[in-house]
Parts: C-alpha cells; sequence; structure tokens
C-alpha cells in the first residue's frame, strides 16, 4: 500500500539524528545512553541554561497534502488510519509471527512506531485540540527516560500551536545526558490500543 498522507522519504528513526536542518539550537551528540539497555542517548556539547530551548521544529499534519516525513519537522497523527499510512504499515500482517522480509519490515515498523511516539507534555496548557494526538519528531529525537531525571521536556507553542520544542528544565552542562520524564506524555487512547493488540509497551506506560 502507497502512502496516502505523507511522502515516504527516509523514516525518522532512520535518518541522521544530527541532521544539520533538524532543529536543534545547541550542539548534540548521540552516543551511547549511561542507561543499562537503553541503546542511543543524547548528549548535549556546551552548557545549556534552564528555560532555554533546545530543539525547534514545525508542526505537520499527517493529513495534510505535501506532508513530507523530513529534517525540522514534528508530524501529527490523529487516528489509527493516519499512522498505518504514514509509516506504510501493512495493519493485517502477522506482527511478530512472518519469517518473510515483508513481514520482517512490518515488524520492525510497528515496534519503531511504538518506540519513538510521543505526545506533548503540556496537555492542559494545550487543550483537547491535541488530546489525541501522537508525534514523531523528524528526525528521531533519542531522548531517553530517566525516572527523577527528567532535564528537559516537549512543549507546544501557544497561542497557535505551529511549532513544537524541547526546552530545558534545569541548567544542564555540557557532556549531560539529557532524560525526558515518558510518564508526563498523553498519548491518545487509540494509540495505546494498537500498542495493547500487539502486546507491545507503550512509552508513556515505560514510565511509571
Amino acid at each position: 500500500r502507497s502512502c496516502v498522507y505523507c511522502k515516504m522519504s527516509t523514516l525518522p528513526w532512520d535518518q541522521d539524528p544530527t541532521h544539520p536542518g533538524a532543529g536543534w539550537t545547541v550542539k548534540t551528540t548521540i552516543e551511547k545512553s549511561a542507561i543499562p539497555a537503553a541503546g542511543s542517548g543524547r548528549y548535549v556539547q556546551e552548557d545549556v541554561p534552564k528555560g532555554a530551548v533546545i530543539r525547534e521544529t514545525v508542526l505537520v499534519n499527517a493529513g495534510s497534502t505535501g506532508c513530507e516525513l523530513r529534517p525540522g519537522t514534528t508530524v501529527l497523527c490523529r487516528n489509527l488510519e493516519e499512522l498505518l499510512s504514514t509509516f506504510n504499515i501493512d495493519e493485517a500482517a502477522d506482527y511478530g509471527t512472518s519469517t518473510t522480509t515483508g513481514g520482517k519490515k512490518n515488524s520492525r515498523k510497528i515496534e519503531q512506531v511504538v518506540n519513538f511516539g510521543a505526545s506533548t507534555q503540556d496537555m492542559q496548557t494545550v487543550g483537547a485540540k491535541f488530546e489525541q494526538t501522537l508525534f514523531f519528531w523528524v528526525p528521531s529525537v533519542y531522548i531517553n527516560h530517566e525516572a527523577g531525571r527528567a532535564n528537559v521536556i516537549m512543549l507546544l507553542e501557544s497561542p497557535g500551536q505551529s511549532k513544537a520544542f524541547i526546552v530545558a528544565l534545569r541548567d544542564i552542562k555540557a557532556g549531560e545526558e539529557l532524560y525526558l520524564d515518558y510518564s508526563k506524555f498523553s498519548l491518545p487512547s487509540w494509540f495505546k490500543e494498537f500498542c495493547r493488540s500487539r502486546s507491545l509497551v507503550d512509552v508513556e506506560s515505560l514510565g511509571y
């Protein structure tokens, strides 16, 4: 099935996470996370003051004409149809059981969608407009969860809400790894059900 909504450029998690057009306002690098078994993490290479915007991207609706998975954007999916079409996922394929190349690709996409699907962390401010919306930073941010150690937060521009930001919660020293509090996400109910139906844990649940 071809993608109806987004032009299928390289998927967010396959793009260069240090792309110069990704919207980072400070120097960062991707290295092995200090969290065991967490994979890669993002580290700042310069001091960052509390309240500073670390990344700024433009919001793009998955259902809009000409939507692209391009660096410097945050793509919004408001329902399962948009999600499946945006990432060219075949919902009918047996998750995790197919030994065909197509089945393996489908399974990997689902796993990555679950790993990188996020939401704003200021839902009380932005209101119902984004209550059932899933966010994908392009390219992916590679910021892990660490309970009690979050030093950044994901926010939306208000009023207007045309941009998404990553903001420092405190002063961050050069060489520190960036952490989010996944429990502050408000993932849409339709996406949580999508994860449950495949026995996968969404990132918000990982935060508890």
